[in-house]
């Protein structure tokens, strides 16, 4: 049936109107829906609710879905850009909606190609406790670092709402923290500590990261926050103890609107940096009051603009940077990617992204910064064809971490990063991982060397 969805979907995508069509989006999101419930149903009895395909299709399905089924039917299109932003091209609209269900069923054909395999060899992982030790160590000095980062960038830049300074900081910082909470959680369970046990036994680095975390809010930088709370939620859910589904209900509707308390009052004389928490709790009140319920979902939803635009610029100017793929490939280390792509384009590689270039054609006075949709970003360098590699590799790569994402310590790691990933890497460009995951595999096989520790492949 896949297949058959496929072939329809890439029919739907070949013969879209060019006038927007209400029942077109509606069929587009009924295929999207039946590929999302074998992924989501698949990936609950395997592994849990909470994983990696149940986050990144809800986020995929606001970014891709909410406008042209919802929002446009009943005229909701202007949000906290609507002055500065070109209009939108009604003959795109379509078409973007069935890209974005043809890629999914894409994703989908190669996520269950992996899955029917079965696994004839795995890995044993045998760490000594000198692991432990470095690992901790380091986390910590990062920890301490990246603070100090943090301050320092929030007192040069008063009026800043995101911390864009250190990017690599940032994600060391992930890496270890995964890393070291995974294996504290595997350890744990094996010897059936309590949860409270284990926050005893770590409570300096739980310390210094909620500290992270606070500095955050009162920047106002969600991006970190949901980073960091994935991680704990993914490493307790996957290598500790199941949650149970009424708790994540809970857990995902005071998320919700945490963040969405944070991204309303994140700028200006609202923000908790300058009018106090209960000040912001003031603020925040009257700026939703009259607003829909879709107000709040604004920076998923307000991706139609990004498609729309990136797939209007591939039509008018051709593919964006193609060669880029050779940058991208060397982007987990830092200067290389930015020495090829002044080699290949003379630019730096930031100027390589998609964001770069839907910015700049989105925005009038360029007021504004948004991101991009991780559909778009594959198809404006490589057209359709790009755009069926590469999500069928994604598919496939991804359905080998999730199937063993609780074999061992490193694949338990790289499924938490991608876990953490999920809820913007629709709204991300599609390499959004590649990085995480390559520091995960480098650090680690680096810390199993550091303190003696051993990997043994074993054959069934």
């Amino acid at each position: 049936m896949n297949y058959i969805l496929s072939i329809f979907s890439f029919i739907l995508y070949y013969c879209a109107p060019s006038q927007y069509s209400f029942e077109f989006s509606v069929v587009c999101l009924v295929i999207f829906l039946i590929n999302s419930y074998q992924l989501i149903r698949n990936d609950s009895k395997k592994i849990g609710v909470i994983n990696f395909n149940t986050i990144f299709l809800v986020s995929f399905f606001l970014c891709s879905y909410a406008f042209p089924v919802f929002l446009l039917p009943i005229g909701e299109i202007g949000y906290f850009y609507e002055t500065t932003v070109t209009g939108l091209e009604e003959y795109t609209i379509n078409k973007t909606t069935a890209l974005n269900t043809f890629t999914i069923s894409i994703y989908t054909i190669a996520y269950f190609s992996y899955r029917r395999k079965e696994i004839k060899e795995g890995t044993i992982i045998s760490l000594t406790p000198k692991f432990y030790r470095v690992l901790r160590v380091l986390l910590i000095i990062v920890s301490i670092a990246l603070i100090a980062s943090i301050q320092l960038f929030s007192r040069s830049n008063k009026e800043a709402v995101s911390v864009t300074s250190n990017p690599f900081l940032y994600v060391l910082f992930y890496v270890l923290l995964t890393i070291f909470l995974v294996s504290v959680f595997t350890q744990s369970k094996g010897l059936n500590f309590l949860f409270i046990t284990i926050v005893r036994k770590n409570l300096f680095v739980l310390g210094l990261t909620f500290i992270i975390v606070l500095l955050h809010m009162v920047v106002g930088d969600r991006g970190p926050i949901l980073t960091i709370g994935l991680i704990f939620i993914g490493s307790y859910a996957v290598c500790y103890k199941k949650i149970k589904t009424k708790n994540i209900f809970f857990l995902a509707l005071a998320g919700f609107f945490i963040l969405a308390f944070i991204g309303i009052t994140r700028g200006g004389d609202s923000s908790i940096r300058l009018s106090g928490f209960m000040g912001a709790i003031k603020n925040t009140s009257n700026i939703v009051s009259g607003k829909s319920l879709w107000f709040l979902f604004e920076d998923f939803t307000g991706r139609y603009m990004e498609i729309n635009c990136g797939y209007k610029y591939t039509l008018d100017y051709g593919y964006l940077y193609p060669f880029k793929i050779i940058p991208i490939i060397f982007s987990p280390f830092p200067l290389i990617p930015s020495l090829l792509s002044h080699l290949f384009y003379g630019v730096p590689f930031a100027d390589l992204s998609s964001v770069k270039v839907i910015n700049e054609t989105l925005f009038s006075d360029r007021d504004g910064w948004m991101g991009t949709h991780c559909v778009i970003d594959a198809y404006m360098s490589w057209g359709i064809i790009g755009v069926i590699i590469i999500y069928a590799i994604i598919g496939r790569v991804f359905a080998y971490i999730s199937s063993n994402s609780k074999s061992n310590i490193l694949l338990s790691s790289l499924y938490v990063i991608l876990l953490s990933c999920s809820l913007y890497m629709p709204r991300a460009i599609f390499f959004e991982f590649y990085r995480p995951f390559s520091w995960v595999l480098i650090i680690f096989y680096i810390l199993i060397m550091l303190s003696n520790s051993h990997v043994y492949r074993y054959k069934l």
